[in-house]
């Protein structure tokens, strides 16, 4: 594929997004969980993908992306201007926002439980919180794969290598009732993307969007195309053995909760062990709820 004058960065994000089998699993299953936001005020946080956070903008409503760094990159795409954070702080006002899908972030944060109560400030009551964050898997094969290739939770600048449901649980439990959550990418998903990112990494120089700006040369985010659209099939096949595992847990997580006033309340127990997250969250996935 050749590179013309008229490409942009925005473009080669887009190409990227759509050549990304887990990238489209997470946006599959963000859909269903967040369904309709039509006629809600809506923020999205963090460094989720600028593709990821436009489809995002179908379900409706008004929305705005909050972002740790500048980036034009995500305004070209959107057409919109983003916020940017100020440290942990949003700078809206209290109470303004019905639903806060907040992804690739809280993982980042040292203090994750003081960003949690900013992003309560700004929900309206009974608002909506969606947190997309790894499934922390203590034994789990494809992250101690993920760290032998050099993707640790120390290289890649994480706080923390995700949260397991009871740790995302005690994060967020002072101000907001859990209501569904979702894990998807086993295995052989999470084995073969990572696969992947090395792959590009090795060949391409790491193809870092963030990296990439108008008067850049493209031809290694060309490269880093090349090498994803020509695994993609091959991606989608190994996600396909996936089914075979469907008694495990994956290792993203996504979670759905309503906000309520905040009080800070004790987790919970029970005798076998497991603390009351563990018990209450496991039930029927997804919500009629309109958000």
């Amino acid at each position: 594929m050749e590179t013309t004058q008229h490409e942009t960065a925005a473009d080669w994000h887009s190409r990227l997004f759509h050549s990304s089998i887990l990238m489209n699993l997470r946006l599959r299953h963000l859909r269903q969980i967040v369904r309709s936001t039509s006629g809600a005020v809506c923020l999205d946080i963090g460094d989720a993908p600028a593709p990821l956070r436009r489809e995002l903008r179908r379900a409706g409503g008004t929305w705005t992306s909050v972002t740790p760094n500048d980036d034009p990159v995500l305004e070209e795409l959107l057409g919109e201007e983003t916020v940017e954070l100020e440290g942990l702080h949003i700078p809206l006002g209290d109470d303004c926002v019905d639903v806060v899908v907040l992804q690739d972030m809280l993982e980042k944060v040292e203090d994750d439980y003081a960003f949690v109560q900013e992003v309560h400030r700004v929900l309206k009551p009974n608002g909506i919180l969606i947190v997309c964050a790894p499934n922390y898997k203590k034994l789990g094969l494809a992250g101690g794969f993920r760290n032998l290739l050099g993707f640790s939770a120390e290289v890649q600048g994480l706080a923390r290598s995700g949260y397991t449901q009871s740790e995302l649980y005690d994060v967020i439990k002072d101000g907001f009732d859990i209501t569904s959550r979702r894990n998807y990418s086993r295995f052989f998903t999470e084995f073969f993307d990572t696969i992947l990112k090395f792959l590009v990494s090795f060949f391409a120089g790491g193809a870092d969007p963030a990296a990439l700006d108008q008067g850049e040369d493209f031809r290694t985010y060309r490269k880093a195309y090349q090498i994803s659209s020509l695994l993609k099939p091959f991606h989608w096949l190994v996600s396909k053995i996936d089914i075979l595992l469907f008694w495990t847990a994956g290792y993203h997580l996504i979670v759905k909760a309503h906000a309520r006033p905040w009080k800070p309340r004790r987790t919970v127990r029970l005798r076998d062990g497991r603390s009351i997250s563990d018990a209450t969250i496991n039930t029927k996935i997804g919500t009629a709820a309109p958000f």
